[in-house]
């Protein structure tokens, strides 16, 4: 009835081969697994991926190519390479900031919580705090040397020690 040499209607080819699949899934073991395997009787249906850019035509394909290798190839490794030594560091990775922070900062007598301030001034650049702070911090260590505590020059103002004890 719907066969395209007996129906002439629009959609009677389409109908016909609808048919004819569903024929075939219900009765050819072959599409009755891949209806089961794909769910189509055909078997695995093919999907094309694709990036989406621009056309280039085949004149320039080549200064294209030339150019994804100078930018990504070379230029990329390059730029990280740049970016990690980036300032003057010595062979442990430190700048020449912190080194003369620790190098001032370290002392036998120095604790965990002076040592942990050190570290922290250290990868600051060396800054310890804004100036009010420094000034209420050194007035504070005025007072308490007034009072009779002695602390090491090394300390720092949170880690100092008063009478050699915490």
């Amino acid at each position: 009835k719907y066969h395209p040499d007996k129906n002439t209607e629009a959609g009677a080819a389409e109908r016909f081969m609808l048919i004819k699949k569903a024929y075939d899934a219900l009765t050819d073991p072959v599409a009755m697994r891949n209806y089961r395997d794909y769910g189509n009787p055909d078997g695995p249906s093919r999907i094309e991926i694709s990036v989406a850019l621009p056309s280039v035509d085949k004149q320039n394909q080549g200064l294209v190519l030339v150019l994804f290798l100078v930018l990504f190839i070379i230029g990329v490794p390059l730029t990280m390479l740049w970016c990690m030594t980036g300032g003057s560091v010595d062979a442990n990775g430190l700048t020449p900031m912190a080194n003369e922070v620790l190098g001032r900062g370290i002392s036998p007598s120095l604790d965990v919580r002076t040592a942990q301030d050190l570290v922290l001034r250290a990868c600051a650049g060396g800054e310890s705090g804004n100036a009010a702070e420094e000034e209420a911090l050194t007035s504070l260590r005025e007072q308490l040397r007034s009072a009779g505590a002695s602390f090491s020059s090394s300390a720092s103002a949170r880690g100092a020690t008063a009478g050699g004890k915490k």
